[in-house]
């Protein structure tokens, strides 16, 4: 019944999966990487990521993210918060990319982009704050 369960969630998740995964490995070539299992998560550690993304059950994060898991720590919430993404691919499915992945990397390309933009709370905006409800950080 767990394979049905997986193969289902596979299909209903399928273009972040295939996205998640393809970058997963690009990710993972000629670096420094680590990788783990959180939940039904898998998590990549990468020196060459500067940023956190989550696809379908792929996180990627930096590879300074591997080390403390304190509470309440910055990489505590970090991790919480691409498992909030990983869980608004389950409920959204094949719309995730369109509905949560365009709007969250626009938004995470223009804050950083937009000197403006740096003085609003980059977890304000509305896929962001989504998640980490969904994964349960409190900031």
């Amino acid at each position: 019944m767990k394979e049905i369960i997986n193969f289902l969630r596979l299909l209903w998740e399928l273009p972040q999966n295939l996205l998640g995964f393809i970058l997963f490995q690009v990710y993972s070539l000629d670096c420094m990487c680590m990788e783990v299992t959180y939940g039904d998560v898998r998590i990549l550690y990468s020196e060459r990521m500067k940023g956190g993304i989550s696809l379908g059950r792929f996180i990627i994060l930096p590879w300074r993210y591997r080390g403390d898991y304190s509470k309440g720590s910055y990489i505590e919430m970090s991790h919480m918060h691409e498992w909030g993404h990983t869980r608004q691919s389950l409920y959204l499915g094949w719309l995730y990319l369109v509905v949560i992945g365009l709007p969250s990397l626009l938004w995470a390309w223009a804050h950083s982009a937009f000197r403006r933009l740096r003085t609003v709370d980059y977890y304000s905006f509305w896929t962001e704050r989504w998640a980490d409800r969904l994964g349960g950080v409190r900031r």
